[in-house]
């Protein structure tokens, strides 16, 4: 199976293409047939791509923890999702991730792709909704038809990109009004 890995012998993370096998979903798991994977540029550097979740090094990690793509097997236990149903969702992110063409994943760490969404667009999704809405209801504890009096703007929320727009259209089904800003300028919206 074709996976993009973390290199061990580089000095900085640098990404290589490698034949990895293919991954075998345990009892209550799901193989996922990755069409697009969401992959955020620090990811490289953090905890779980260079470590196991018992703390030894890990080498050769497959990063990308959010992706859109179709079931291609379920192992026991496992309702709601025939084979060959669009989903998105994450994975693990002690596991290997998504850029490679299949991972594993929990059945509660998935949904069915909405039609209007292509694959990739779905696959950018996830890490967004999830900051999104724990900073709102878990965090924040907002709800509808109440305010925050900790802000001075409860329905003010700074962001930009995905997470902005996932922050207004969380509030909104709330109930809840939201102001966001957008970058100033054309170069803000690249990555370094």
């Amino acid at each position: 199976m074709n996976a993009m890995c973390l290199a061990a012998s580089a000095q900085k993370p640098v990404l290589i293409q490698k034949d990895n096998p293919h991954p075998k979903p345990l009892q209550g798991e799901v193989l996922v047939r990755v069409y697009a994977a969401g992959v955020t540029p620090t990811e490289l550097a953090w905890y779980p791509t260079s470590h196991r979740k018992n703390g030894d090094q890990r080498t050769g990690a497959v990063p990308s923890h959010e992706f859109s793509g179709e079931i291609a097997e379920i192992r026991g236990g496992v309702a709601g999702f025939p084979i060959g149903q669009a989903i998105y969702g994450m994975n693990d992110w002690f596991a290997d991730g998504a850029l490679a063409e299949y991972c594993v994943t929990q059945p509660d760490w998935i949904a069915r792709k909405p039609r209007r969404l292509s694959h990739a667009k779905a696959g950018s999704v996830p890490i967004g909704a999830l900051t999104a809405w724990q900073g709102l209801f878990d965090r924040a504890k907002f709800q509808a038809g109440t305010r925050d009096t900790r802000l001075a703007d409860p329905d003010f929320v700074v962001g930009s990109g995905a997470w902005r727009h996932l922050h207004r259209s969380r509030k909104a089904s709330k109930g809840m009004i939201t102001i966001t800003t957008k970058p100033l300028s054309p170069t803000l919206r690249h990555w370094p």
